[in-house]
């Protein structure tokens, strides 16, 4: 993968719900990916490839990038002066420019007292400038996070409108949340994260998503349920956890209504409520009145060109 350290000039296309972005980069350059809605001048690496588009030409195609704060003066500038963080504007980030220079991301950071002493800014504007200031960063600070743990940055988008600023706070107490509230990331990268952020291999939440992730594996070969003996020989393949019968974990997730233990046979309660739901409706079924013998066999007949007799036999 090449790696391409540019910056951006202006956006082409941007779409709000996907992130997708044509972007013009410096020498003309022009890139395509996922990118968050960014701002004139901000510095970024990507890593992808040079690909020929039959109507554009030569892009850029990227699958992740790390957003780079500017370090000299006048990228500084150029930075504060694009919008970059709201309450910000050319006159206002010349005149903090002037008093901070190189310091000004530090003096954002910790010391909104003297931000506030700038001329035109003032106590309130300062706290706000220093508020959004802090939200740009955490979005950068996220999509670090998932490119050091081989996770696209892309996904950063998405986070963030699930759970907002807080985000990789979140994430970082709880990796496996990931798992039901965003689509393309699984158990196992979930875990990776868990395990690299220091949790322990026998911690009840991993335990937790393990038993669900493997239901749902379960669920996705065409069985509702799986049987305990099963379940346990998956815990110890997946995690070298052996469950009891009653396994505190297992009834964690019963009092969550995440699943149903009936006997020997473990369910996701989506699917064993289902289930119980076509049941009731064959019983349902089963009270009514049904056509008389040669009404059926007619009925029968239309449906063969559609179903095996195995299928009719069922049917009947």
């Amino acid at each position: 993968m090449i790696s391409l350290k540019s910056r951006i000039v202006r956006f082409i296309f941007y779409n709000e719900n996907s992130g997708f972005a044509i972007v013009k980069l410096e020498d003309n350059t022009t890139a395509t990916g996922v990118l968050p809605k960014l701002q004139k001048d901000d510095i970024i690496e990507f890593w992808g490839e040079w690909v020929e588009h039959p109507k554009y030409g030569k892009q850029f195609k990227f699958e992740s990038y790390k957003i780079e704060y500017p370090t000299t003066v006048n990228d500084i500038l150029k930075f504060l002066s694009s919008g970059a963080i709201k309450g910000i504007g050319e006159k206002i980030a010349q005149k903090i420019i002037d008093k901070f220079g190189e310091k000004t991301f530090y003096i954002l950071d910790n010391d909104v007292d003297e931000l506030g002493k700038v001329k035109g800014v003032g106590k309130i504007k300062a706290g706000l400038i220093q508020l959004n200031w802090k939200e740009k960063k955490k979005f950068i600070e996220l999509s670090l996070f998932f490119q050091t743990h081989g996770i696209s940055s892309s996904y950063a988008i998405k986070i963030q409108k699930i759970f907002g600023d807080d985000s990789l706070d979140i994430i970082k107490n709880n990796p496996f949340i990931l798992v039901n509230s965003v689509w393309g990331i699984g158990f196992k990268q979930a875990d990776e994260i868990a395990l690299k952020l220091g949790m322990e291999e026998h911690n009840h939440q991993r335990l937790k998503s393990a038993v669900i992730y493997i239901l749902n594996d379960a669920a996705a070969s065409g069985h509702v349920f799986i049987l305990f003996p099963d379940l346990n020989a998956e815990c110890m393949d997946l995690l070298k956890y052996e469950l009891a019968a009653r396994d505190k974990i297992l009834l964690e997730l019963e009092t969550e209504n995440e699943i149903v233990i009936t006997g020997e046979r473990i369910y996701l309660s989506s699917l064993y409520f289902s289930e119980r739901g076509i049941e009731n409706n064959i019983r349902r079924l089963n009270q009514i009145e049904t056509s008389s013998g040669n009404s059926i066999k007619n009925i029968v007949k239309k449906l063969h060109a559609n179903y095996s007799d195995e299928q009719i036999e069922a049917i009947k």
